[in-house]
């Protein structure tokens, strides 16, 4: 049996045990006044025709972590959100120290200047295609900006709120995702605008620029490695859309611009179904691509997935996914089988 299927299957019976003791702490979970202090507990594993047995996805490992979520308020109602949401990781495919870390992703301060308009500050999602507006923390399905970017969460400040019939944002950030690095000229600057949230169509229009670093993990601490110390420029202009009807949800953005010199083109289009007569499941179905240079058609990436989840119990999901590559940049198709068992809960 190899390493990483050892850790699997390790993995899978501590998370019993983590679950264990969550649950016996849950009672003095949340905190008093407007304060939420959430758990989570995550394990991720599959099986791929290019790794075999993985401990991770793309953007999930196993991990165990937590969400701080507080409001600050005065005789005048709420003025300031803080919201902080880190893991603790271990990551099979790295090696001695290397294989454990902390990963932080939402870490914010919003303050509410007035008349609808709020200024905030830290980590948070880039203004730009379907990622602010969708949760993708704990889900195997991802949007486009993993692939993108480079990353879903980045360093800066921005200011958002609603114009006339609707919302925008703008943010100046640092391009270089989790970790906070400065090493030349690395920016990002984007901007959407869009239709409030609530309605069943939603859609908007995004602005991307900037010079963005490229890290080989996902991770805070300790710092990642950087592929180049030069950020690569990026330019994008993006449309995504979001439409509810009965049992059915359909997701889809484009974005489309400029790596460098070379013109590149990314799609998603997805659509989940919660089952009316069995509503803990649900079945998504995403295909995704991604065209690196369009003037050479094999550097290209496009992918098939289907994807099931499992509300075991209010706190417990179980999802299940087929990640299937139709073309790989690469020059080889991988095919995968991948399982996360999610706890997330006050």
């Amino acid at each position: 049996m190899s390493n990483d299927s050892k850790h699997f299957w390790q993995g899978l019976g501590r998370l019993g045990m983590l679950i264990l003791v969550l649950e016996i702490g849950s009672a003095s979970s949340a905190l008093a006044g407007e304060a939420l202090f959430y758990k989570e507990a995550n394990l991720v594993g599959g099986y791929t025709d290019r790794e075999q047995w993985v401990a991770n996805s793309q953007t999930l490992k196993t991990s165990l972590g937590f969400e701080y979520f507080k409001k600050f308020s005065n005789d005048y109602g709420d003025f300031l959100t803080l919201d902080l949401q880190a893991r603790t990781f271990y990551d099979a495919s790295q090696r001695g120290d290397q294989a454990w870390g902390v990963e932080i992703h939402d870490a914010w301060l919003e303050y509410k200047l007035g008349l609808g308009k709020n200024m905030r500050i830290g980590h948070f999602a880039p203004a730009f295609g379907l990622e602010p507006s969708v949760d993708t923390h704990g889900t195997l399905l991802q949007t486009l900006a993993p692939r993108n970017i480079g990353f879903k969460k980045d360093w800066g400040v921005s200011s958002r709120g609603f114009w006339g019939p609707v919302d925008y944002e703008i943010a100046a950030q640092m391009g270089s995702g989790m970790g906070i690095r400065k090493p030349g000229e690395n920016f990002l600057l984007t901007a959407r605008v869009g239709s409030p949230a609530g309605q069943p169509f939603r859609y908007g229009v995004s602005l991307l620029w900037g010079e963005v670093l490229k890290s080989k993990q996902m991770r805070t601490i300790p710092h990642p490695e950087l592929v180049s110390g030069k950020g690569a420029p990026k330019k994008r202009v993006g449309f995504d859309a979001q439409y509810e009807t009965g049992p059915y949800t359909f997701k889809s953005e484009v974005a489309f611009g400029q790596d460098r010199d070379n013109e590149v083109l990314g799609m998603l289009a997805q659509v989940d179904y919660v089952v009316p007569k069995f509503e803990k499941l649900q079945i998504e179905i995403q295909g995704n691509s991604f065209f690196h240079d369009l003037s050479e058609g094999q550097r290209t990436d496009a992918q098939i997935v289907t994807g099931f989840s499992y509300a075991i119990s209010p706190k417990v999901t179980f999802r299940l996914g087929y990640f299937g590559d139709m073309h790989s940049s690469r020059d080889e198709e991988d095919h995968q089988i991948l399982f996360q068992l999610y706890y997330f809960a006050l």
